[in-house]
């Protein structure tokens, strides 16, 4: 009986140490296809995070970053955060606004952090985006952001990647969304 409750004991332990060498991103309920990762949070939840989308400034030292998060649950409206970073040599401190041209202006926005590195300055920012509102920027050809930078308007144009960028977040996010709700 003893002897039976040992191997119990260390089968128990030996799974439970499998489990622990186990990739945690295995044992997520997630998915991931390079551009959009997919988290499943329970019945009709779910977090979507869309990696970064580079546009360039009009020199080639200023760039800027830009990813999203959609923390979407069924039963309530959603919104979209949209973090962006701007690379440039000099700090994009007093950023007053931003727009996705032709498509889209946030109301606010919300300074994150500036910090020197060791080729340029890093700045980073979030605005606010309501689901329809991102959609109308994932759809349009939102190919520059304008950020407005004290007082003067910065155009920053999109890489060549973004129709497929934008085809991929429509399939992954939008349509995933929109056919659940």
């Amino acid at each position: 009986m003893a002897k039976t409750r040992t191997l119990a004991l260390a089968a128990c332990l030996a799974l439970l140490g499998l489990a622990a060498c186990m990739n945690p991103s295995k044992t997520q309920k997630s998915k991931s296809t390079g551009l959009v990762t997919e988290y499943y949070k329970g019945e009709g939840k779910a977090l979507y995070f869309v990696k970064e989308i580079a546009y360039t400034g009009s020199s080639k030292d200023v760039k800027l970053l830009i990813d999203y998060t959609l923390d979407y649950d069924k039963s309530r409206s959603n919104a979209v955060v949209a973090n962006f970073t701007i690379f440039s040599p000099e700090p994009f401190a007093k950023v007053s606004g931003m727009t996705f041209k032709d498509t889209y202006a946030p109301d606010s926005i919300k300074k994150m952090f500036i910090e020197k590195g060791k080729k340029s300055w890093k700045s980073r920012y979030s605005v606010t985006l309501d689901y329809e509102d991102f959609k109308k920027v994932v759809s349009g050809s939102n190919s520059v952001i304008q950020v407005n930078q004290e007082g003067k308007p910065v155009d920053f144009i999109v890489s060549k990647h973004w129709p497929k960028q934008a085809q991929t977040i429509k399939e992954q996010v939008i349509l995933q969304i929109d056919l659940n709700q």
